[in-house]
């Protein structure tokens, strides 16, 4: 079996374009930790930024974890460097919002969830954006894959390698992708580095269509189906939430994350539940 400092490798969990996640076991305390090891999936980034450099762009996302601890954000457990190969380690959760509806193996139409648990998931991803964006940290890469689930049954937002922090330089390597393709704002595309916490917000509309509905939102189409037409039990407010949410320009959309949870926990009181209280 793999070792990584104090770290047994157990099964690759996910793979990006600069990154390896795998679950690991401390060869002592044998707790399960998600680790993250820098493993460029092309030689062009080393080309582009240099070792050095690409060491700096990850470890960039350690050092933000470490100053912003809570409760819905990724816990940073360690980060090190052994034998060349960078690495970070994060508390494991075998859950997220993606794996609960096959986000990740149905690409058309997906499992959904009830709509008192989704009420009770986006009220939490939008608390940890609200704090998040108060402290000038937009994180780029909203979707369901990025959203743990905790055994207390929290959401925590994971995945930090994208994101800007207001005042601070991104360092930025041309030509790599920006966002998840469905769940990145349209502005993404357009200019990755002009975008603010509006972008995180349309991401956040997104994932709650599609977790409510099976549906993934194409902001091209001339016009996004009401989400009731596929899901019994949402009203007119539940379309009027969702639809501002994913409205493609940027100033038809909720402006802040604070504003986003108020009109949520609006709708949710307007069904014959309570919840939009986080757990």
């Amino acid at each position: 079996m793999k070792k990584i400092g104090e770290y047994l490798l157990q099964e690759r969990l996910g793979r990006g374009n600069m990154s390896e996640v795998w679950k690991a076991r401390h060869q002592t305390s044998e707790r399960l930790v998600a680790l993250k090891v820098l493993q460029p999936r092309d030689e062009i980034f080393v080309d582009l930024l240099g070792e050095d450099g690409l060491r700096e762009f990850f470890f960039e996302e350690a050092r933000l974890l470490k100053e912003f601890r809570r409760e819905h954000v990724a816990e940073l457990i360690d980060c090190g460097e052994e034998n060349g190969i960078a690495y970070i380690v994060l508390a494991y959760y075998p859950d997220s919002l993606g794996s609960l509806i096959g986000d990740s193996t149905r690409v058309e139409v997906s499992a959904t969830i009830a709509v008192e648990a989704a009420c009770r998931y986006l009220h939490q991803t939008l608390c940890g954006l609200e704090e998040l964006h108060g402290a000038g940290v937009i994180h780029r890469d909203i979707k369901p894959d990025n959203l743990m689930i905790t055994d207390d049954d929290l959401i925590r937002i994971i995945d930090f390698g994208l994101c800007t922090i207001r005042g601070k330089k991104k360092m930025t390597i041309p030509g790599m992708q920006v966002g998840s393709p469905f769940y990145a704002a349209p502005e993404q595309e357009d200019d990755p580095e002009k975008t603010d916490e509006r972008a995180d917000l349309f991401s956040v509309g997104v994932v709650a269509y599609r977790l409510l509905t099976g549906r993934l939102v194409n902001h091209r189409q001339k016009s996004i189906p009401p989400p009731s037409r596929y899901t019994a039990g949402l009203n007119q407010k539940w379309d009027e939430f969702l639809l501002k949410g994913i409205c493609k320009e940027r100033r038809g959309r909720y402006q802040t994350a604070r504003k986003m949870r108020l009109q949520l926990e609006s709708v949710c009181r307007s069904c014959s539940f309570r919840g939009t209280e986080p757990a």
